[in-house]
This record gives structure tokens, C-alpha cells and sequence, in this order.
């Protein structure tokens, strides 16, 4: 054999040996699956998408809902809900009556707050697998969504009793029944999750709301009593406590919690300060009324508006009150000065405008009887002078 032939023949060989290597390496679909769910799992959403598509071009996987409920669990952990759903929708055309396809689904749909498709695809689920857990749970969230309460209400009514003691359900039940103005069922589930986690604080403050929406005060002050000494930096805590307490005139429940309110929550300073105030005016300890609620910042309080106009009502008041009590020890130029400051805040205040022109009167009139006293001074003076003049 020539050199030429040996050459054919060698190259011949490596060729073959060189295709044979390239067929055994090639990955087929399920090889691209594979590699895409590993990345999946590793969290490397990317590269999951990017395998996972390659395996869906493959003839034999086109039609495997596998690759697609797996390409929406990938574009989801990236952060594309509409790639997702759209990658769901094709796994539900091949497999219709897979519950969890519809399950998760709804879940996505829900993610993009569009209730609707999200219930159509959990009642699916519901009506394909009844009794699961997750699906009743879900329903109550997207009926929730809606603020469809009563279409929520039997849904996690449902979850409750499958998990009683799990953690937050009871509050989320007593949060619906409140909200339909059911107050003794409220009561009932809020006690219950306190119960199995006796550290809610929020429990506590909602079964507050509910005490007082059917005027059991006391109790909704115990309430929120143990709501504090669960987390005592919670402004609305002290908020809600207080103006429970002014309402019933227990000033020193006011007085207690107002000192802790600003202690413990001091960006609220100004609040606090104001139901001091107000306690002092319920107990018509106007002048201290006056000296607490003039340091009051308006724009700092909680409830802008009532409690601003309770504000400037309770110092209009007190100004008007305490310019009486001045006036009346016939201080008119101080009465004057503390009806002007009712004038200021409140315009139309009848009380202070006829303050205001009764102090102005008598001064007025004061100062025409120091007038006249001095004039009929000047006048037995000159008298007097005259008479000794006369005796000369």
C-alpha cells in the first residue's frame, strides 16, 4: 500500500472514530429536562429556562405537560407571572385534570391581583381534589382580594377546621367576621388564636374593636392592656386605650397611659400631650388645659381632622372659660387678652366676641370713672384751695 492509500485510510478512520464520538456525545431532550431541573432546583432560574426550552423543541417532548408546568416554575422563580401562566396554560391543554396545574394556576393568577381567573382555576382545583387545604386557603385569599367576604367566609371557615391550631388562622377568621359585623363570632376566634399563641398582640387589639363595636369597654380596655404588655411601642395601642378611658371618665387610666404613650412612643409626644389635655378639660381644670394644649403641635396628631377641631374646640372653650373667671375678678385688660386668644382660634365664637366686647366696655368704663374720680379730685382741690384763700 502506497503512502497516499495509508493516508486515505488513516484519515478515513479518524472521520468515522470522530462521528462516532459526536453521536454518543449529543444530549437528547430528556437530557436538556434533566439539566434543566437541576439548574431549577439550584435556584438558577436562568439557565433552567434556557435548558428547559431546548428540551421542549424536541419532537417527542412538544406535547409534555411536564416541560411546560416546569418552564412555569422556572419563568416564576425569575419573576415573569405572565410567562408563567402562559407556560401553565399550555400544561393544562395537555393535562386537564391535574388539580395542582390549576392550583397553581390560580396561585399566579392571584400574584397578578386578577381575582377572577385566580378563583376560576382554584374552584377547579377544588371541585378535581375537595378537601385540600391549600385550595380552601387560597379561595379565601382571592374571595378576599375581591373584599368578597362572605363568598371568603365558608372557604377558610373550611381551612380552620382542617388546621385549628395553625398559627394566625383564627385571627384571619375573626378579621372577616369583624368585618361582617359578626362581633360575637369575632370575639370567639380572636380568643381562640390567643389562646394557641397567647403572644398576638394583634388578637388582642382586634378583639379590642370588637369588644367596643358591642360597648363592652372593659373588656376592650383589658384588651388592650395586654396588647401593650405584649409590645408597648405601638402607638395605636395607646391611641385606642386612651380615648376608651376619656370616654368612660377614667382619668386616671388617661393620665397612666398618656405618660407611657409618649414615653415609650415619642415621635407621638404631641398626642400624648393632647389627652392629657383632654382629661384636664373633661375635668374642667381649664387653666391647666390651656398650658398643656397651647405646646400641642395640630399637625403631629393622629386623627388630623377630628382631633385637630377637638383641639381648637377645647382650647376655644378653656380660653373662654378661664377669660369668664378673670373678667369676673374685674381683670379686664387679662380677660381681654385671654378672649382675643378664643378670637384668634375660634372667629365665629359668640362667647368670645361677647367677651371680648364686654372686657373692652369695661375697661372702657374703668378708665371714665379714674377720669372722673380724678377730675372731682381736681375739683375739691381747687375748692379746698379757694376756701383758704377766702379765710386770708
Amino acid at each position: 500500500m502506497n503512502l497516499k492509500m495509508k493516508l486515505i485510510v488513516i484519515l478515513t478512520f479518524a472521520l468515522i472514530v470522530n462521528f462516532t464520538n459526536l453521536a454518543f456525545c449529543q444530549k437528547n431532550g430528556n437530557d436538556y429536562a434533566k439539566e434543566g431541573l437541576a439548574y431549577y432546583s439550584k435556584g438558577d432560574c436562568k439557565n433552567a429556562i434556557d435548558s428547559l426550552n431546548k428540551a421542549a423543541d424536541y419532537e417527542d417532548l412538544k406535547d409534555s405537560d411536564t416541560i411546560y408546568y416546569s418552564l412555569a416554575l422556572a419563568y416564576h422563580m425569575c419573576g415573569d407571572l405572565d410567562k408563567s401562566i402562559m407556560h401553565m396554560l399550555e400544561a393544562i391543554k395537555i393535562k386537564k385534570n391535574d388539580f395542582n396545574y390549576h392550583k397553581f394556576l390560580g396561585r399566579l393568577y392571584f400574584a397578578q391581583k386578577n381575582y377572577e381567573d385566580a378563583i376560576f382555576q382554584l374552584e377547579t382545583a377544588n371541585q378535581l381534589n375537595p378537601g385540600d387545604f391549600n385550595i380552601n386557603f387560597n379561595l379565601y385569599t382571592a374571595y378576599s382580594g375581591k373584599k368578597e367576604y362572605i363568598k371568603a367566609l365558608p372557604y377558610l371557615v373550611e381551612s380552620v377546621k382542617m388546621k385549628p391550631k395553625l398559627k394566625m388562622i383564627n385571627y384571619r377568621l375573626g378579621s372577616i367576621y369583624l368585618k361582617l359585623k359578626e362581633y360575637d363570632k369575632a370575639i370567639e376566634s380572636f380568643e381562640k388564636e390567643i389562646n394557641y399563641n397567647p403572644n398576638d398582640y394583634n388578637s388582642y387589639y382586634y378583639l379590642a374593636v370588637a369588644y367596643n363595636e358591642i360597648k363592652r369597654y372593659d373588656k376592650a380596655m383589658e384588651s388592650l392592656e395586654m396588647a401593650i404588655k405584649i409590645k408597648n411601642n405601638t402607638a395605636k395601642f395607646y391611641d385606642f386605650l386612651i380615648r376608651l378611658a376619656l370616654r368612660q371618665n377614667k382619668f386616671d387610666k388617661v393620665m397612666e397611659y398618656s405618660e407611657k404613650f409618649g414615653k415609650n412612643c415619642p415621635d407621638f409626644k404631641d398626642q400624648s400631650q393632647y389627652f392629657i389635655g383632654c382629661c384636664y378639660y373633661d375635668k374642667e381644670d381649664f387653666p391647666k388645659t390651656i398650658d398643656i394644649l397651647e405646646k400641642v403641635n395640630p399637625k403631629k396628631l393622629n386623627n388630623k381632622n377630628s382631633d385637630r377641631k377637638n383641639l381648637t374646640e377645647r382650647l376655644c372653650r378653656s380660653y373662654n372659660q378661664v377669660g369668664y373667671d378673670i373678667y369676673q375678678k374685674n381683670d379686664f385688660e387679662k380677660a381681654l387678652e385671654i378672649y382675643k386668644k378664643a378670637l384668634k382660634l375660634c372667629p365665629d365664637s359668640k362667647d368670645a366676641n361677647r367677651g371680648v366686647d364686654a372686657s373692652l366696655q369695661q375697661i372702657e368704663r374703668k378708665k371714665q370713672l379714674e377720669e372722673q374720680k380724678r377730675l372731682e379730685e381736681e375739683e375739691a382741690l381747687k375748692e379746698q384751695q379757694e376756701q383758704q384763700t377766702g379765710r386770708q
